[in-house]
């Protein structure tokens, strides 16, 4: 059986929760499921400006089949910028569509924001509809970018969204709306997603399901063992403690504040504790100069579990959030989380784990870490911890995740 995905970047060097959750579901579908599975996608691999940067057309990577297109508009961000700013306001609102001459002129405004938002590129829609008759679906991921909220329509009924929504305007365009009427299965990555998306559309309700993402719990297992020993003399982790921070570095994931808390933190207790940021920088963003704090840049696989596994605590200072893997592995490895409650999909974990904290300021964050240091949470850390372990294992386990695709692809066949 052959299927086929389509996501706006795609490849081991590509940083990006979407991308990242494609391929780990693509590459399990081939090697454990034995699917065929196709990949379209762009030769993008800066979401900022969708520069082509990889050679188009087809080829292999651990058995996944891609076919990679150029994006025919480069995105300026400082021209998008005002663009987004401008119209988002606009567009999000819904009392319009009922005025016929002005809901003509928004929608054509809506389809303007697609092509400048991006990554644009109309031959990859033009060759998904030239091979659709070999699939028996076809996954979306990311509503947000024009192949997914454009390339539907396309497939029509033979279309699956995965569409990693968070409460921001272009998930109340008219498009959107669109978009999940037109799909015939819609795969939620968390509870507060699902709710969002029945909120705010509830004619689609009846066809949205949890699936999320699995994650490699034999992985993290071997890494307490001796690898683990290895990884933290070769890394050098402070035995004093530190937090970790994974994922893009960005103001829009909140790790402007989380690095503005913390250092008002250390400046007033004088504590010997650590920061790390680890991930991928956006091109403005800058991290100050200070003793405590250290960015060190993209992680292998083993660098970041051992970053995980040793930490006194994962922090997630995002404020949208469709899944947080970051979170569900920090969970799993036994390991302490910071969120921002102001996320609802981190206010969920916060409210039904108890290794989960939430922190609105920089008081709450700094009690945090008080409590984290107490005696109170050395003697309820473990059952908090193996509680928190037990849920990521039994809820996002690769059986459970791949059987939902497994099933939504069987019954497309019938």
């Amino acid at each position: 059986m052959r299927t086929a995905f389509v996501v706006q970047r795609y490849g081991e060097r590509i940083v990006g929760g979407a991308e990242e959750h494609a391929r780990q579901v693509a590459e399990r579908l081939v090697k454990k499921c034995g699917y065929e599975v196709d990949i379209y996608t762009t030769t993008a691999i800066n979401y900022r400006t969708w520069e082509n940067a990889l050679p188009s057309g087809a080829s292999e990577d651990a058995g996944v089949r891609v076919f990679r297109f150029q994006s025919t508009i480069r995105r300026y961000w400082l021209h998008f910028g005002i663009i987004n700013q401008t119209f988002k306001p606009i567009l999000r609102q819904k009392w319009w569509r009922s005025v016929p001459g002005l809901s003509r002129l928004l929608f054509k405004l809506e389809d303007w924001w697609y092509k400048m938002q991006g990554p644009y590129c109309p031959e990859l829609l033009k060759a998904l509809g030239s091979r659709q008759d070999q699939y028996q679906q076809v996954f979306f991921f990311t509503y947000l970018y024009y192949p997914c909220a454009y390339g539907i329509e396309v497939v029509h009924d033979k279309a699956v969204l995965i569409p990693t929504a968070h409460h921001e305007a272009p998930f109340f365009f008219s498009r959107t709306e669109k978009v999940m009427e037109s799909v015939s299965k819609i795969l939620a990555n968390s509870e507060a997603e699902a709710r969002l998306i029945c909120k705010t559309y509830p004619s689609v309700c009846s066809k949205v399901e949890i699936a999320g993402m699995g994650l490699d719990h034999a992985l993290a297992k071997c890494l307490h063992g001796d690898i683990a020993d290895n990884l933290e003399k070769t890394l050098k982790l402070p035995q004093r403690g530190y937090l970790i921070y994974l994922g893009r570095l960005s103001r829009g994931k909140g790790v402007d504040r989380l690095i503005r808390e913390f250092a008002t933190y250390i400046n007033r207790t004088g504590r010997r504790l650590h920061l790390f940021l680890a991930g991928a920088k956006d091109q403005f963003f800058d991290i100050p100069s200070h003793p405590q704090i250290s960015y060190v840049g993209v992680l292998t696989e083993e660098e970041k579990w051992q970053f995980i596994a040793s930490a006194l605590a994962v922090v997630n200072p995002s404020p949208k959030d469709s899944l947080s893997l970051l979170v569900l592995e920090a969970m799993m490895m036994r390991t302490p989380v910071i969120v921002n409650p102001r996320n609802p999909v981190l206010a969920n974990y916060a409210a039904n784990h108890d290794s989960v904290f939430a922190y609105r300021n920089g008081a709450e964050f700094a009690e945090i870490l008080d409590v984290l240091n107490s005696a109170d949470w050395s003697t309820r850390s473990e059952k908090a911890l193996s509680d928190s372990q037990t849920w990521v294992r039994e809820t996002y386990s690769w059986e459970r995740v791949l059987g939902i695709y497994q099933k939504s692809l069987l019954d497309a066949a019938v």
